[in-house]
């Protein structure tokens, strides 16, 4: 199996491609500068050794740069967009740190054309690199195992097969199950179609056990009123080096948004934890403001262009507004871009739109595909009804819905509503599961900090420009 030392491998073959990729920046930049005849060289043209040397060191620095923001660690999510991102952060420190070095010791002349050019291509070049990387891995891991760790599951019962569901689908979470073990007293192993099984008759045979299948992971998902073994199996291999993964038995209070801390030197599991604090909310309100101003002054000439082109492609006015809940489950008038028929539920009543949806108008749909529609919500930032990032406001006639059957619903509405938000770059927009988008807008509300905001803004960029599901 091609395990951990062959992720080490590879995150060594990118090493070398991202410096090949910056000293190749370098060149064409300076070949475009000086070489190429499109720019006026009035001081004559520096040798090439000089900027040579120069790309050399600056690869150096910026793959150390890369490894600091973590682009070359050990993944267990990896995505085309998170590792963009990434190198999006690297690009920009890697630049300051270039122009701190050149005002520190003036005797060292870039030509700042060439800093600028070589900076625009070598992100352009990473990141293309970046998402064929993300693709190579994700062959490698599902052929050959590349970095998946040997596990093993102990116990049974709804959690437990949640657990192997979850791994078997996501691969790329860095797991495979290679036993699931029954603990004596307890349970008996969980079952799945091709993977071993094992009941222990005592707790000290786990050890053996362990070396016997080399398994880097143990799962330990024990029903509550057994859970007092847990110290018994944590005993029986202490001294084996192999990471333990214990699943409290609370699967019915106890979603992705729990986390983690310490009183201490005592573990606690933060069930839930207060939302973003007023001062929190006043900075992202300035970021709102600051941010809406810019996208509606950039974005103006086409949105100028799109209304003109909606009124003229079908009747009816070029602007659509709908009420929507938002804050504190006050409703305000949400803008868009008209998308659909005049008359788009006359017959149905408040229904979602869908893939391949006959309501929709010929521009309407390339609007949607590509999220133009939504553009007038900067207004809606702007006025301060929504947020730029935050959960997707729903009609009146949905929240009351979903508010009586979905735990925690009403949690979304202790922020301001978003242009965009953490469960639409995962994947859940349109027609999705409203339970897993609200458990996604939980965990951003519980999880916020500006530069999150900025980490979604930068992934919906991506997204709108190489859109999945939207309709």
């Amino acid at each position: 199996m091609f395990t951990r030392k062959g992720q080490l491998t590879f995150s060594g073959v990118l090493m070398l491609m991202d410096a090949l990729i910056i000293f190749l920046s370098f060149t064409i930049s300076y070949w475009i500068r000086f070489l190429s005849g499109w720019i006026l060289v009035p001081k004559g043209i520096p040798p090439y050794f000089y900027y040579f040397s120069a790309s050399v060191a600056v690869g150096i620095l910026w793959v150390f740069i890369f490894w600091m923001v973590g682009l070359y660690e050990s993944r267990q999510v990896m995505t085309s967009d998170e590792e963009i991102y990434r190198v999006a952060k690297g690009t920009v420190v890697g630049l300051v740190a270039i122009m701190a070095f050149s005002f520190f010791y003036r005797e060292v002349v870039w030509s700042r054309l060439v800093l600028g050019l070589a900076t625009t291509i070598g992100f352009v070049l990473l990141s293309i690199e970046r998402i064929l990387a993300v693709k190579v891995y994700r062959w490698l891991m599902k052929k050959y195992g590349l970095g998946l760790k040997r596990a093993g599951l102990a116990g049974n019962g709804e959690t437990a097969q949640k657990i192997l569901e979850q791994i078997e689908k996501h691969p790329e979470y860095g797991y495979r199950i290679d036993l699931l073990i029954g603990i004596s007293g307890c349970c008996n192993a969980s079952q799945q179609e091709g993977k071993p099984r094992i009941d222990l008759a005592r707790t000290e045979d786990l050890s053996a056990l362990v070396d016997q299948h080399s398994l880097d992971t143990l799962f330990i998902v024990l029903p509550q009123q057994n859970q007092g073994q847990v110290s018994d199996i944590v005993n029986a291999i202490e001294h084996r080096q192999i990471e333990l993964k214990f699943v409290p038995d609370l699967i019915g209070i106890i979603s992705h948004d729990t986390s983690v801390s310490q009183l201490g030197d005592i573990p606690l599991i933060n069930l839930r934890v207060v939302p973003i604090s007023d001062w929190d909310l006043l900075i992202k309100r300035a970021f709102d403001i600051s941010s809406s101003i810019l996208f509606l002054t950039i974005l103006s000439p086409l949105m100028m262009v799109l209304a003109g082109l909606v009124k003229l492609g079908s009747k009816g006015p070029a602007f659509y507004s709908q009420e929507r809940v938002g804050y504190d489950g006050t409703t305000f008038q949400m803008y868009k871009f008209r998308s659909m028929r005049m008359d788009a539920e006359d017959q149905s009543g408040p229904v979602w739109a869908k893939d391949g949806d006959p309501r929709r108008t010929r521009l309407g749909s390339f609007m949607r595909k590509y999220s133009l529609d939504e553009l007038p919500q900067f207004y809606n930032v702007l006025k301060g009804d929504m947020s730029l990032v935050g959960p997707r406001p729903e009609r009146p006639f949905f929240v009351a819905k979903f508010r009586e059957q979905i735990p925690r619903y009403a949690s979304r509405h202790k922020v301001k509503s978003g242009v965009t938000g953490w469960a639409q770059i995962n994947g859940l927009r349109g027609d999705t599961s409203i339970i897993e988008r609200t458990k996604y807008d939980i965990f951003y509300i519980e999880h916020w900090s500006l530069l999150m905001d900025i980490k979604i803004l930068f992934k919906t960029v991506i997204q709108v420009l190489f859109p999945n599901n939207a309709y």
